[in-house]
Order: C-alpha cells, then sequence, then structure tokens
C-alpha cells in the first residue's frame, strides 16, 4: 500500500468513539480509531473544490451529527453519523474568512478573520445562518476598516460576548443581541493573542510570552499573573485552556508546557520534549497547528502529519496518521466521473477546474 500522511485541520470524536476529522491539505472527511491508526476516508464534502486547502477550522458535534465549520470553505459541512451522509450548507457571502467559534445555546457564532467578512449566526437546529453586518458597521465606529481578529479571539463572559482586537491591546464587549457595542483599553502596551474564561475568569494571553493577565471587564484592571521560565521564550501562547485541575498555557510552538493550580498561582513548567516529535523545521518554527483534549490527555495535530500525545504526567507519545494515496486517489476519480459537483465552481479564471483535476490525479497514478 502507497501511504501518506493524513493532515488534520478540525476535528472532534463522534458517539461512535472514532475521530473524525477534515484534511488540512485537501477537501477529504476521515476517521480514525485512537488516533494513531491508518485513517480512512469517509466521504468529500459537497459545494467545496476537491483540491482545496484548510476548508475548515473547528468542529462540533450536537447531537447526531458533527458540524464542519469553514475557515477558507464556501459554507458549512454536517456529517449525519447514523447514515454517513454529508450535508452541505452555503454561506453564499462575500469575502467569508473565520478563525473562531462561539457557542451559544443552539446557536454558534463565527467570528471573521477581519472586518471585511460579516460575523455569522448559524442556528445548528434549522441549519440556517444569518450574517450581521450591523455588527461590523458598529465595530467599525470604533476602530475603523482595518480591523483584524486572532485565533482564539472571542468568549462569552456574564452575559457579554468580549473579542480581542489583533495588533493592539483593546477588546470589544458586545450584547448578546449584538445591539450594544464598547471599546475596553486593557492598557498592557502590547498586543494581544487571545481571550480565554477559566473558573469564572477572563485570562489573555500576548504576543510576548512573558505577559499573561487576568482581566476584570468590570472594572476594567488588569492583573498580570507569573510565568516562570527556565528556558528562553521566543514563541507566544496561543491560548489557555483547562486541564483537569489545571490551568494550562497552550503554546504555538513545540517547547515547555506551563501549568498553574488556581487563581493566585504561577505559571510553572511541566517538562515535556515535544520539538523533537516534529520534522524538520519550516522556517525556523516548530508549529505545533491545532489541538483538543481527549481522555485526560492533550492532542495536537501538527501540519507535518505527526500526532502529538501529551499525557497529564507529562509523558509524549507520537505517530503518524497514515492514509492510502491509491484508494484516495480512486476514489477523487470516481467521484468527479460520476458527476458530483464537489468541484467549485466548474469554470474559473478560464480554466476548467475538473478537467485540470481530473488530469492531475491521472498523472499522479501514472
Amino acid at each position: 500500500m502507497n501511504k501518506g500522511i493524513a493532515c488534520f485541520q478540525a476535528g472532534c470524536t463522534g458517539n461512535d468513539g472514532q475521530f473524525y476529522f477534515s484534511s488540512s491539505s485537501y477537501n477529504g472527511l476521515f476517521c480514525v480509531d485512537n488516533y494513531l491508526h491508518d485513517a480512512k476516508l469517509v466521504g468529500f464534502f459537497e459545494g467545496e473544490s476537491l483540491t482545496k486547502s484548510e476548508i475548515h477550522f473547528e468542529a462540533l458535534k450536537f447531537g447526531g451529527e458533527i458540524f464542519f465549520f469553514p475557515r477558507f470553505g464556501q459554507g458549512v459541512s454536517v456529517f449525519d453519523e447514523s447514515s454517513g451522509g454529508i450535508m452541505f450548507c452555503a454561506i453564499p457571502e462575500k469575502k467569508i474568512a473565520f478563525v473562531q467559534l462561539l457557542r451559544m445555546r443552539e446557536k454558534v457564532l463565527l467570528i471573521p478573520y477581519s472586518i471585511e467578512s460579516p460575523f455569522v449566526l448559524f442556528n445548528l437546529e434549522t441549519k440556517n445562518y444569518e450574517a450581521l453586518y450591523d455588527v461590523n458597521k458598529k465595530i467599525r465606529s470604533h476602530l475603523g476598516n482595518k480591523v483584524f481578529f486572532p485565533r482564539h479571539a472571542g468568549v462569552v463572559y456574564n452575559d457579554n460576548i468580549y473579542l480581542a482586537v489583533s495588533r493592539s491591546d483593546y477588546v470589544l464587549k458586545v450584547s448578546m443581541n449584538f445591539e450594544n457595542i464598547e471599546l475596553l483599553h486593557l492598557d498592557i502596551r502590547d498586543k494581544l493573542l487571545s481571550l480565554s474564561v477559566i473558573d469564572n475568569e477572563m485570562l489573555c494571553t500576548f504576543d510576548n510570552p512573558n505577559i499573561v493577565v487576568n482581566f476584570d471587564p468590570m472594572t476594567n484592571k488588569a492583573v498580570e499573573i507569573p510565568v516562570i521560565c527556565d528556558e528562553e521564550n521566543d514563541y507566544p501562547y496561543q491560548s489557555i485552556a483547562k486541564w483537569d485541575d489545571r490551568w494550562v498555557l497552550i503554546p504555538v510552538a513545540a517547547r515547555n508546557i506551563y501549568v498553574k493550580y488556581g487563581l493566585h498561582k504561577e505559571f510553572l513548567p511541566l517538562k515535556s520534549d515535544m520539538s523533537r516529535f516534529l520534522n524538520a523545521e519550516e522556517n525556523g518554527n516548530r508549529l505545533l497547528g491545532n489541538y483538543c483534549f481527549d481522555n485526560g490527555n492533550i492532542i495536537w495535530f501538527p501540519k507535518d502529519g505527526n500526532i502529538i500525545i501529551l499525557s497529564d504526567s507529562g509523558d509524549v507519545i507520537s505517530d503518524h496518521i497514515s492514509i492510502d494515496e491509491h484508494q484516495l486517489n480512486a476514489c477523487r476519480l470516481k467521484y468527479l466521473i460520476e458527476g458530483n459537483d464537489g468541484i467549485s465552481p466548474l469554470y474559473e479564471d478560464g480554466k476548467n477546474c475538473k478537467l485540470d483535476t481530473l488530469i492531475d490525479l491521472l498523472c499522479r497514478e501514472s
């Protein structure tokens, strides 16, 4: 069997215990047992190009369905675990590019990468969406047209939505009905990277990895939390998460993990050498990529194809998720030849996209 690497982009564990994920390299829904076995192709996401990369950024399980939300895709894809079918819910707005979702009961708020894309409210029950152009308009009135949001920009806290503004130390406070928007200033003089809420405390990370802040939006007071480092910190932390009874700084790059126990404690290193499990550095960066929590472990999915599992004791294991490339390409050919509408659009910039894809696949198999 000609094995390749299945690169993860967004996924979650289904009701059957298998992990379902969208590939970061191309259109494809895969499933795998226990993260460390060969991946099986489940199907393709209709409405998206077969060769498009980074279609989704996050997945969410709701009832017996798994929802895949678009990063650069054209809409929300819904996988029905019982039937095995994949539904496509188009979001035909211009320039959609999302970085995060916020769960709001039966609805999900999709946060755009920039103010050029609308905020979108998606209903998990009806599978309908609403583009919130008024929110964009109100944010522009505070900050102008050049507004961007980081990967972990938003949180819901005390019946309000808070959004970190990239390249600044400003936070937007948005009412749950989206009617009122207020601009808050942390006065930290560094660039915000993420907001998190843990144990009813709002926490912030910045481009400077040595700065972690506990922010009280009611008083506008920001208190720094010490990070006790025993190494030189070059890369920031993408977010802060709850890991069992600990708060943990989630790193952007392969490095030490820092944890703390409770509000009035400092962050201390949890020894774990993860860098040796990554392939050759890309542009000098050992980037860890997306992550999730499962059975007390933190699972990272770097784009080089390695899966890195960190246990609560600090032990690290790693392996590849492999795919049968011949079988995958055969399924792609069959999908195209049968006339499925997976290639969107058929013609783009004067080129026949479907024909070009067929030729490319045939060349791979020759």
